[in-house]
């Protein structure tokens, strides 16, 4: 045998173990690595990259079809990523593209993962509702809801948050009276996250139908509830201070308002002490107070002076914001 037949011999036997077990290696890699980086999309989501978590959700695609092949039920869950971050991008018709996929995708399962499905729809809702298309929103949360429903055992948590996004959406379409009753009729069951939300809505609704009354009382629950379930120095306790004083703003209750604020700003001072979305929010508002904070005086030259140290006051708190 020629020296270069017996070289080429001797390579084969050398590399035909390292390919075959290259082979066995690449699967385990790609599903061990897709599921790395399904963990790195889920934290960026949490941190609002969702620029760098869609490009890290499209990875895991890709290397679950290398594994699976292009149509899969274990792709369902990576269509499903991919559509919520188009969806926090403001891109609502890729998401829904993504959606359709992952729906698609989760029906190839001999029996299909029911719970998977019914947080699908949920999301689906969620970009109706953003397109202002608040019929078929209802439509798709109200497919959740009877899954979860259907479940044995139910998880109260999956029931509570379907029926706070269809009370939500019948609150935007003004009607009222169904977002109350779905109100009542969660309560009994109502856990503590839950609660906060609602109490939101309901002072909402209390400020539409302008039953102050009900609008307060409900604000000031949300703060006793998320105070006792974050703690006190929460930026969610923040956001329900400024929710409270934009509302007491617009009833004149300017004192209150200002109180509230700064409550917000002691937890923000320890949150977002130089720069965030929350801190911009109330340095915003802040400046909206002193924009619209009345005058008490008759005398004309005290209240020209007096409206001008407020929109110099406004102006600096507008700055900050930006």
């Amino acid at each position: 045998m020629a020296k270069s037949g017996i070289i080429y011999l001797l390579i084969c036997f050398i590399l035909l173990p390292v390919f075959l077990f290259g082979q066995t290696k690449n699967a385990d890699w790609y599903k061990s690595k897709a599921n790395e980086l399904a963990r790195t999309g889920m934290q960026l989501t949490y941190e609002e990259r969702n620029a760098n978590a869609l490009d890290t959700f499209k990875l895991v695609l890709k290397y679950r079809k290398i594994i699976y092949g292009n149509e899969h039920y274990m792709l369902g869950a990576a269509y499903l990523a991919i559509g919520i971050s188009y969806f926090n991008l403001g891109q609502n018709e890729r998401a829904l593209q993504n959606y359709e996929l992952a729906e698609k995708n989760y029906l190839l399962r001999n029996e299909p993962n029911y719970i998977s499905l019914a947080r699908l729809y949920r999301n689906i809702g969620n970009v109706y509702r953003a397109k202002l298309n608040y019929s078929k929103s209802i439509e798709y949360s109200t497919q959740a809801l009877k899954i979860y429903e259907q479940q044995q055992p139910q998880n109260i948590y999956d029931i509570l948050e379907a029926k706070y996004s269809i009370a939500e959406v019948h609150f935007l379409m003004n009607n009222y009276d169904e977002a109350i009753r779905i109100f009542n009729q969660s309560y009994p069951s109502i856990d503590t996250v839950s609660n906060i939300y609602f109490s939101d809505l309901m002072a909402n609704i209390g400020q539409r139908i302008n039953d102050l009354d009900q609008a307060k009382h409900y604000y000031e629950n949300s703060i006793k509830l998320t105070s006792e379930f974050y703690g006190y120095n929460h930026i969610q306790l923040a956001v329900a201070y400024i929710n409270y004083a934009e509302f007491l703003s617009n009833i004149q209750e300017f004192g209150t308002g200002m109180k509230m604020l700064d409550n917000a700003n002691k937890i923000l001072i320890n949150t977002q002490p130089t720069k965030g979305t929350e801190l911009a929010k109330y340095f915003e508002f802040k400046g909206r107070l002193f924009q619209s904070k009345p005058i008490e005086t008759e005398n004309i030259t005290s209240f020209k002076q007096q409206k001008k140290q407020n929109l110099n006051e406004a102006i600096k708190w507008y700055n900050k914001s930006l």
